[in-house]
This record gives structure tokens, C-alpha cells and sequence, in this order.
């Protein structure tokens, strides 16, 4: 799972987990920096053009796609996202970072 912030370079991401990465999910999440999927998908594809890439509008959709799949799943790309899909995960209440 992917979730990327305006300031970074998410390609720098992709570029160090495409060894381990049998495929995306791209999603939002609560931030104003969040980098829309459609750009982080349009920069996954110019490295990774034959990648399996979906697409989720919220972090509860995205992890509804990767409990489909057996393999592990990595939460990349920001602390905040990552933090944000932890606290979804286990119900923990969260409040949207000025970052």
C-alpha cells in the first residue's frame, strides 16, 4: 500500500520496493499534502510499466483490496499515511496532521 505526500519523491519509493512489491494499491489519505493516486500512478507507470496496480479512494478500500491477496503487505511511502492505516486498522481515532 502506497500513499505519498507533496515534498517527496514517491519514484524514489517504487524504485526501492519494486524487488519486493508483487503489486500496488494506491490510496489516499487525510492529509492536504496527499499526492492524488492518479499522479502516483502516472510516475508507477513510467518505472514499472506492466505493474498490477490498483487503485482505492480510502484507506478502508485499500485495505479491503490487499486482504484478497495472501502475501504480506508493506504500508509505504509516508509515516502519516502509515500511521494513519495503523490506527484505521486497530480503531484507534486519528486527527488529520498539519504536516
Amino acid at each position: 500500500m502506497l500513499g505519498s505526500l507533496t515534498g517527496k519523491d514517491a519514484s524514489v519509493v517504487q524504485q526501492e520496493q519494486r524487488p519486493v512489491a508483487k503489486r500496488w494499491i494506491l490510496t489516499g489519505f487525510r492529509s492536504h499534502r496527499a499526492v492524488p493516486t492518479t499522479t502516483v500512478w502516472g510516475k508507477l507507470s513510467q518505472i514499472e510499466p506492466h505493474a498490477e496496480v490498483h487503485e482505492a479512494e480510502r484507506i478502508a478500500d485499500a485495505l479491503e483490496i490487499a486482504v484478497r491477496f495472501p502475501e504480506r503487505r508493506l504500508i509505504t511511502g509516508s509515516l502519516y499515511f502509515a500511521g494513519e492505516v495503523l490506527a484505521h486498522r486497530h480503531a484507534v481515532a486519528c486527527e488529520v496532521s498539519d504536516q
